[in-house]
């Protein structure tokens, strides 16, 4: 049992702010960017507090603007990882801006989380600073060495998203799931190209399965971000044949269906995605949509109450839930 003292609790929160501002140094340009990028797609419309400005220096804000618009804004660049590791932190800062005390576990969490999120957005230089922090926390602690390759293979195998530049977000998606559906297709649209292309990722020494299966995902989401669905999609079959229990996989892939306008086999594995996590709300929203597309609105309403009963805060699936319902009331009275 590690026994904390009162100089090693001050010095463990002074730890902790330290590496909120790395947070904040890390984090600050890629949410401008991308409130910018949303918010010139008509997707973000900035709070008086909101403003771009006023995001940038302050990790409380940008913690808070990226939970509050995360639909709107991160969705489909980050994951459901990211997601939870900024609800994490806010708590985090909040116990640190009320002085309370870290003992060795809780700076250790605090800084894995930190280092987990600035990787996931592609601020690596700040991320690398805090990693090695924790390092030698563990060290401290432990008394043991972490080799660099163990270092490599733990970011590979913890990144779940890909590592956008903070000051060039990638490309926006084609916004399958977006907050206005419209009128299922005639057709799947023409959205890519008729060849597919390959990943072709070589074996990575060292690897082993579960960190290349990390690295799949990571290429995979960063080619539908490019528009390259059938890389993408062969990129997340190649982690599904890896371990098919893993459900970022599927929700991945899933989500690439769509995109491509395949409704039901985007259908088909959010089914799978269910079956592994009964409390997945965004992959009921998302096959809750494809089936609003392929003009089933009875099961594509159950689908999105089913996600809000999970997640009542999230506005896109009312959105969603509210275009449903209309259309199903309009052509039960015959408009």
């Amino acid at each position: 049992m590690t026994t904390t003292t009162s100089n090693t609790t001050t010095t463990n929160h002074s730890l902790v702010g330290n590496a909120l501002q790395l947070l904040a140094v890390g984090l600050g340009p890629y949410i401008v960017a991308m409130l910018r990028q949303a918010a010139g797609r008509g997707h973000y419309v900035p709070h008086d507090v909101d403003t771009f400005g006023d995001v940038e220096g302050d990790v409380a804000v940008m913690l808070r603007v990226m939970s509050s618009g995360w639909n709107e804004v991160f969705r489909d660049y980050l994951g459901p990882i990211e997601r939870s590791l900024v609800s994490e932190i806010r708590e985090t800062r909040n116990r640190w801006a009320h002085m309370e005390p870290f003992d060795d576990d809780d700076l250790d969490r605090a800084l894995d989380s930190i280092w987990r999120l600035l990787v996931g957005v592609g601020a690596h230089n700040e991320g690398d600073r805090v990693n090695r922090a924790k390092h030698r926390l563990r060290r401290r602690r432990y008394g043991s060495e972490t080799s660099a390759s163990e270092t490599v293979g733990e970011e590979r195998a913890r990144a779940s998203g890909p590592a956008p530049t903070p000051h060039e977000p990638q490309p926006a998606p084609v916004q399958v799931y977006a907050a206005e559906p419209q009128e299922p297709p005639t057709a799947p649209p023409l959205l890519y190209s008729p060849q597919p292309t390959a990943v072709g990722i070589p074996p990575t020494p060292g690897v082993d399965g579960g960190e290349h299966m990390a690295i799949l995902i990571q290429r995979g989401v960063s080619c539908r971000q490019q528009g390259d669905f059938h890389a993408a999609i062969t990129s997340f079959g190649k982690a599904i044949s890896i371990n098919r229990e893993y459900v970022e996989a599927w929700y991945h892939r899933a989500l690439t269906w769509g995109h491509m306008g395949e409704y039901e086999r985007a259908i088909n594995d959010f089914n799978r995605v269910i079956s592994l996590d009964r409390g997945f709300a965004d992959a009921y929203n998302g096959r809750g949509y494809a089936l609003f597309c392929l003009g089933d609105d009875p099961k594509a309403i159950a689908d999105f109450e089913a996600a809000i009963e999970i997640d009542p805060d999230d506005e896109l699936t009312r959105a969603n839930l509210e275009k449903a319902q209309q259309r199903w009331s309009e052509r039960r009275s015959g408009y």
